[in-house]
């Protein structure tokens, strides 16, 4: 039977019904499937990623994590937590702590979400930090501890830098068990310290944390003292001959443990000799007149004792004629030469002495008189100047004394040769430089008047044309003195429009330096020390005016003298050089060989210190310096250069700048220009001024005048000269800055003067309390300081030897109240500890309700082997109430070791530990 054939309606009838019968029998033989799984096994999409992560906390080993759920189209089934990208653990809260994490550590977390299905959504991710690891490690012990120097109060130490796992800060030094300061670095300076004597000295290190190192202990000593203490005063000084010229001394040897070296002699008051025994003598002194003698003693060490002084008169005069030719003045002492050069001579001669007293001098050349010198017709005393000399010539002059009745005495007499004439070296046809306009001195050979002594004018005092701005030669250029070896020139001062700066100095047109004004040295004067014995130079002087113009020269020739002299035979007469023809007056005789050449140099000064400083002047006083013929004066030097000079124990330094450190020296001269050592020190001017502050900010509107500020805002107004006033601080202040003045505030703590802040005032205000370290000239008047029963000290002075003690304090009108601890507490209090200070004054003060040891206690800084080098000294007690409410022991107590040499006073009405520092102020 042929199979039948189905239409396409009947296969499309069938395929719907098979459609509709398939799935219902499927979930018949599995069983009931909800509608959610049924979703979920269709469920392709991930979850959001959660929008907000934060850490909510960290700490050195744990960090807490929050974040905001988020949605998925079935369902948010968790969350996975990520560490450094590895998943670390997934919970069905919004938060998490990840635990077990390294200290000081930054670590990245993260947060994804996950369904039914698995889906994992995006990872939201940031990074944290834990906390910092504590430091509980302590430093290493410093190591090989050493002197670098010391000195007589001080020792310079350094150490190996001790080491850290996270750094070293400091280092805490402690002199005999107590501290004594802080550095940074690993080296110290300890001073006030007391020579010859031995100090532990131990070394803790500081880190960060501030863990401390075990203590580095060692010894070292100071150096040996040195003899600072004069010789006693020579005893018994007495006459032990007068006559009409001369006095001699006698006196009992002086005592001294290093020895005496000499003994000083002084008439009215000036130094005029040494003696190395105990006998001295006074000569060329008038008759029937009455001096003040002295007498002191040196020690090996330059330490001098006191003058023992006496007066004393020479024998009276003869009222008797003396025998015939006796009345005629003296022969002058000493006559020499000054300087020479070829045109000019100048004599010097000591005084004659006279029995009618002298008038005057006449002088003489080659027998010729040529004037009536000082005393007659003026002129500098005892010196004469011929201007009327030749070149390459031999004269013999002669000075003789005059006195009142015009007796005219014996004759002193001395050979002079000026330098050979200048020829110029073959050859040398050179033209001289074009800077060198000064015309040649004119060939004035005419004599003076005899009885006009007075200089001539200055060849060159007519200024520059008035188109020209360089300065004029300088006038007047001559030797002040000429040696062997060294040539000491002066002149007048040039004149320039634009002012002068200073001199330029040559020598055989060479430049050989730049003088005053420039590069120091004595105003107008120069010193040539690298000539030659017997040798002619020709020297020019040239000035400089502010802007480098180079003015025409002033020349000199100058001929130095010989290294040896030979003295004529016994009895002759000194013949003229070769090739002269002048020959001495008939029946002159030879002037006595010159006494040997001074050629050692006079002592160095010694104790050279500061005695003021100002922001542009230092002036410095010393000890003179002792000689064996005499010392003239003293030089000062500026950074090397000489500047000036002195003829007393004192000089000042002006000019200079603020803030500014300069190298200082002095050394000493004597009559011959031989110079001593140099003693040096360096010195700083005062601080420079500092600009006024801006005025403070107005205080809030609505405030009633009163500001209350933080600490900090204090600190930023508290700058040098501000005037702080009418506020309220919530905390405890530090000065810094000098000359502040903080008036009607209210400081809810402390109030700490460091050491910037000398010259500031605290004035009618309120603290808790007052520390002052290193800083000069506090002021604190009319303020009320409350420790409430919990503050040690009210006001505490105190410094370490080391350190610099405050000086010039004032405590006046206030009131301290409450500084106790407890009565029966072991920890006692004072109202004012006053430790290593100077110069102080606690007036008027009111003590109330304070204990329990002392409302004022005196101190010094413990473990220092000599503690007069930190007593407090000079203070006054005065005119103060005290009110002894909780018992205190006294009013006012000290340390046992404070001598009453310390200067402190008290008045005789507050009662003390030590009843000998009463006495009135």
């Amino acid at each position: 039977m042929p199979s039948r054939r189905h239409s396409p309606t009947f296969w499309m009838v069938l395929l719907v019904i098979a459609a509709i019968l398939v799935p219902t029998t499927l979930a018949a033989s599995r069983g009931h499937v909800s509608q959610s799984t049924r979703n979920a096994y269709n469920d392709r999409r991930a979850p959001r990623p959660v929008q907000n992560l934060d850490v909510q906390s960290a700490d050195a080993s744990s960090v807490r994590l929050d974040w905001s759920r988020t949605w998925d189209n079935v369902g948010v089934e968790g969350y996975g937590v990520y560490l450094d990208g590895s998943r670390k653990s997934e919970t069905s809260e919004s938060r998490y702590t990840l635990r077990d994490l390294a200290c000081g550590r930054g670590y990245t977390v993260g947060v994804d979400a996950f369904d039914d299905a698995g889906n994992r959504s995006r990872k939201t991710s940031t990074v944290v930090s834990t906390s910092p690891c504590r430091d509980v490690s302590p430093p290493s012990v410093p190591t090989d501890v050493h002197s670098v120097a010391s000195t007589e109060n001080a020792v310079i130490l350094a150490w190996t830098p001790s080491t850290d796992d996270f750094g070293v800060v400091g280092y805490s030094l402690y002199v005999g068990g107590f501290w004594v300061g802080r550095w940074n670095e690993p080296s110290a300076t300890i001073t006030n310290l007391s020579c010859g004597q031995t100090y532990q000295i131990g070394i803790e290190a500081t880190d960060a944390a501030g863990n401390e190192s075990a203590r580095s202990d060692v010894f070292f000593s100071t150096a040996r003292c040195s003899d600072h203490k004069p010789p006693a005063a020579p005893g018994n000084v007495g006459v032990t001959k007068a006559t009409q010229t001369s006095v001699s001394l006698g006196w009992t040897a002086s005592t001294d443990p290093s020895g005496i070296a000499e003994y000083g002699l002084y008439r009215d008051g000036a130094k005029v000799g040494t003696a190395s025994g105990t006998t001295g003598d006074f000569g060329g002194l008038q008759c029937g007149k009455t001096y003040s003698f002295g007498v002191d003693a040196a020690d090996n060490a330059q330490n001098r004792s006191a003058v023992a002084s006496l007066t004393a008169a020479t024998a009276t005069c003869s009222t008797t004629p003396p025998p015939s030719g006796s009345t005629a003045p003296s022969a002058p002492p000493n006559l020499h030469t000054a300087s020479v050069d070829d045109s000019t001579i100048v004599l010097r001669w000591d005084s004659s002495t006279a029995a009618n007293g002298m008038a005057g001098y006449q002088i003489f050349r080659d027998g010729a008189k040529i004037g009536e010198g000082p005393g007659v017709h003026g002129g500098l005393t005892n010196q004469w100047t011929d201007r009327n000399a030749d070149c390459g010539a031999q004269y013999r002059y002669a000075v003789a004394g005059v006195d009142t009745k015009g007796t005219l005495g014996p004759k002193a007499e001395l050979s002079v040769s000026t330098p050979a004439c200048e020829t110029p070296p073959p050859g040398d046809n050179t033209p001289p430089p074009p800077d060198d306009t000064t015309p040649p001195p004119p060939d004035d050979t005419t004599p003076p008047p005899p009885d006009d002594t007075t200089p001539p004018p200055p060849d060159d005092t007519t200024p520059p044309p008035s188109d020209s701005a360089d300065p004029t030669a300088p006038p007047n250029l001559h030797t002040f003195s000429v040696s062997g070896t060294t040539v000491v020139l002066r002149w007048d001062s040039s004149a320039a429009d634009n002012g002068m700066a200073g001199y330029q100095i040559f020598r055989d047109g060479k430049k050989i330096g730049e003088g005053p004004g420039v590069h120091g040295g004595l105003t107008n004067q120069w010193t040539d020390r690298n000539a030659t014995c017997d040798t002619r130079y020709r020297y020019a002087v040239a000035g400089v005016d502010t802007k480098g113009n180079l003015g025409p020269k002033s020349e000199l020739i100058v001929s130095t003298s010989d290294c040896e002299s030979t003295p004529p035979p016994s009895g002759g007469t000194t013949p003229p050089p070769s090739g002269g023809t002048t020959p001495p007056p008939s029946g002159g005789t030879t002037p006595p060989p010159p006494p040997p050449s001074d050629t050692t140099a006079p002592s160095t000064p010694t104790n050279v210190a500061a005695s003021t400083r100002t922001e542009t002047s230092i002036a410095l006083a010393w000890k003179g310096s002792t000689d064996d013929v005499g010392v003239t004066g003293y030089g000062l030097y500026l950074n090397g250069s000489r500047v000036s000079t002195s003829s007393t124990t004192t000089g000042i330094f002006s000019g200079l700048k603020c803030g500014t450190n300069y190298t200082l020296a002095v050394d000493a001269v004597d009559a011959k220009g031989n110079r001593s050592q140099q003693a040096v020190l360096m010195v700083a001017t005062s601080a420079c001024p500092q600009a006024p502050p801006p005025p403070p900010p107005p205080p809030p509107s609505g405030g009633g005048g009163t500001q209350t500020i933080s600490a900090s805002d204090f600190r930023s107004r508290a700058t040098a000269g501000a005037t702080i006033s009418n506020v309220v601080v919530t905390g405890s202040i530090s000065l810094d800055s000098p000359n502040v003045t903080v008036q009607n505030a209210t400081i809810q703590g402390g109030v700490t003067f460091n050491k910037g802040a000398s010259g500031s005032k605290l004035i009618n205000s309120k603290a808790n309390h007052v520390a002052i370290w290193s800083a000069d000239n506090i002021l604190l008047e009319g303020n009320t300081f409350d420790g409430g029963g919990q503050v040690k000290d009210g006001i505490t002075m105190w410094d370490q030897p080391s350190g610099d003690p405050p000086t010039g304090w004032v405590f006046r009108n206030n009131t301290f109240q409450n500084f106790y601890i407890g009565e029966g507490s072991d920890v006692h209090s004072q109202a004012i500890y006053v430790g290593y200070s100077t110069n102080g004054l606690i007036e008027g003060n009111t003590f109330t309700n304070n204990g329990t040891t002392s409302h004022i206690f005196f101190t010094w800084f413990g473990g220092v082997a000599d503690p007069g080098s930190s007593w407090p000294r000079n203070i006054c007690v005065r005119n103060n109430t005290f009110n002894n409410t909780h018992g205190a022991y006294y009013d006012v107590n000290f340390r046992s070791e404070i001598p009453s040499s310390s200067g402190i006073v008290i008045e005789r009405d507050a009662s003390s530990t030590s009843p000998q520092f009463y006495g009135s102020c």
